[in-house]
């Protein structure tokens, strides 16, 4: 399974580079407190409820590095 922006967060939690990924661009993301709800929705939803704080830059980046994990 290809891993991208549209991919759950459950489901890039399931793999460990994908998680380095993910606390290499967004440290603490998963000890925020909404981070359990967040677990059934996209890493592109959880950045457009973000406010901001996950901005397009970093969806390029996380995209490529995630497309990139095959």
């Amino acid at each position: 399974m290809a891993l991208t922006l549209d991919t759950t967060i459950a489901d890039l939690m399931k793999h460990p580079q994908a998680v380095a990924l993910l606390d290499h661009y967004m440290p603490g993301f998963q000890s925020h407190p909404m981070f359990g709800m967040a677990q059934r929705v996209s890493l592109r939803t959880v950045a457009s409820m973000s406010g901001g704080k996950i901005t397009p830059e970093m969806l390029d980046k996380l995209g490529a590095k995630l497309a990139a994990l095959g």
